[in-house]
This record gives C-alpha cells, sequence and structure tokens, in this order.
C-alpha cells in the first residue's frame, strides 16, 4: 500500500511546473504513515526546514523537508478528493512556506 502511495507521489511530483520542481530540489520529500500527535488535526503535511525569506546568515546546515501524511491524506480523499490533487495540495500549500508565506498570505491560493 506504502509503495503504491509512493508511486502517486512521483506521479505528483513529475506533473508540477517547472517552477514548482525547480523549487524541490532544495527540499526532501517524505512520506509518513501518520500524522504525529503535536500537528493539528487536519494537517496533511509539514514543512520542516528553513525558508528562503530568513536572511542567508541566520540560515542553519539543516535540510528542508515536506513530510506528507499518508494516513491523513488517504482519509481526507476517501471523502470523494482524488489523491493526487489532495497530494498536489499539500505539497503546493507547504512550498508556501518554504518560500515564506503564513497562511493567511496563501489564503485561498493554496489549500492543503
Amino acid at each position: 500500500m506504502a509503495d503504491e502511495f509512493d508511486e502517486v507521489v512521483e506521479e505528483v511530483l513529475a506533473s508540477l511546473e517547472p517552477e514548482a520542481r525547480q523549487a524541490l530540489d532544495n527540499i526532501e520529500i517524505m512520506i509518513d504513515p501518520e500524522r504525529p500527535d503535536y500537528m493539528p488535526p487536519g494537517a496533511l503535511a509539514v514543512f520542516n526546514g528553513i525558508p528562503i525569506t530568513f536572511p542567508h546568515r541566520l540560515r542553519l546546515p539543516v535540510p528542508n523537508q515536506i513530510v506528507l501524511f499518508e494516513g491523513p491524506i488517504r482519509r481526507y480523499a476517501a471523502h470523494g478528493f482524488d489523491v493526487r490533487v489532495v497530494i498536489q495540495e499539500a505539497i503546493l500549500h507547504e512550498l508556501g512556506h518554504y518560500f515564506g508565506l503564513t497562511h493567511a498570505e496563501m489564503g485561498d491560493k493554496v489549500q492543503a
């Protein structure tokens, strides 16, 4: 089951616009089976890292990651949504955080 999900994630990544794919060159995509208990109940993914808007001198040598939560994504998609669309929106939402956008700044542009 996880292999199938991995394949769908790869398909989604390959289908992204070139600009988004280029930005993801600096971000590792990870898949966790479930969301950690400390995350908000509706979270489908999380960006771990330093947004590119932070001053360069403050950046730490930590890898940037987008972690997709497979279980929550599958359960959300089960309510009549295409899992590929849910994954794509989650990736784009977290990519927004990489670019320094807050939830308020993203508004309805990208939801996850």
